[in-house]
């Protein structure tokens, strides 16, 4: 640090002015930075609260059995008293599909109640829809007619999927020749394969597949040996009707 000479000692007592208006610069400074530290932290301090109030804890595990509970019982009393429609199956052994629950997101600040959306597809009308219902007592809010929204299958699906894999004959006879190619060998069962379920969505409604999967849920399914070679047989099933699409024929 420079010491002040006796020469600018002089000039500033020389200069009273000059001192006096340096001083006041420097408070007026020290002034707006203590002002502008104080504007930003006020607004950091806005902005939290904003996203304080927008956020929620997801829905707990009582809260999604709550919301569960409710949405079956009332499913069941509905299904009990309505005639299942003529153009359907009379039995669908999946029955009502509850694919997702999820807590619904407001923008607003302001308190909310705290609603779950959820969403199902029902195999006794072939009909996607979206409830939203109070977390705490599942009480039905409203329900709305929605577009399927193509949501991971549930475990339910998966298993049933793989029933109708296990008992088509046309997929077995095509997983035969395709593993005696490559293995030289007969597949002797087919726990010797491993077959991954997908939710399908349609790229376009160009064929009647695509068209009946832009409506209803459908499964693909991957199939690999142990040794994970992936054979090129890659069924679709309309879960609705149980069809089978292997390759450009179709089998029930």
């Amino acid at each position: 640090m420079t010491t002040p000479t006796m020469q600018s000692v002089a000039v500033f007592q020389q200069n009273p002015t000059l001192s006096a208006n340096r001083c006041e610069r420097y408070t007026v400074l020290h002034v707006s930075i203590r002002w502008s530290s104080f504007g930003a932290l006020l607004i950091l301090a806005f902005y939290l609260s904003q996203a304080y109030g927008q956020w929620q804890a997801p829905l707990s595990t009582l809260e999604i059995n709550t919301v569960e509970a409710a949405t079956q019982q009332q499913w069941n009393i509905i299904a009990s008293q309505e005639p299942q429609p003529r153009s359907l199956p009379n039995q669908h052994s999946l029955g009502l599909e509850i694919v997702l629950i999820e807590l619904k997101e407001f923008k607003s600040a302001t308190a909310q109640k705290r609603i779950a959306q959820v969403f199902l597809f029902d195999y006794r009308t072939g009909l996607s829809s979206l409830q939203e219902r109070d977390a705490e007592s599942g009480e039905l809010l409203q329900t709305k007619a929605i577009a399927q929204p193509f949501l991971p299958l549930t475990e339910n699906e998966i298993a049933f999927a793989k029933t109708l894999l296990y008992s088509n004959a046309p997929l077995q006879q095509a997983l035969q020749a395709e593993y005696r190619r490559h293995h030289n060998r007969p597949l002797l069962s087919t726990t010797e394969l491993q077959m991954k379920v997908a939710v399908w969505q349609p790229l376009t409604n160009n064929s009647p597949l695509s068209e009946a999967c832009s409506r209803n849920r459908c499964a693909i399914v991957s199939i690999f040996t142990k040794d994970n070679f992936s054979l090129s047989t890659e069924p679709v099933i309309n879960l609705m009707d149980s069809t089978l699409y292997l390759g450009h024929f179709a089998s029930q």
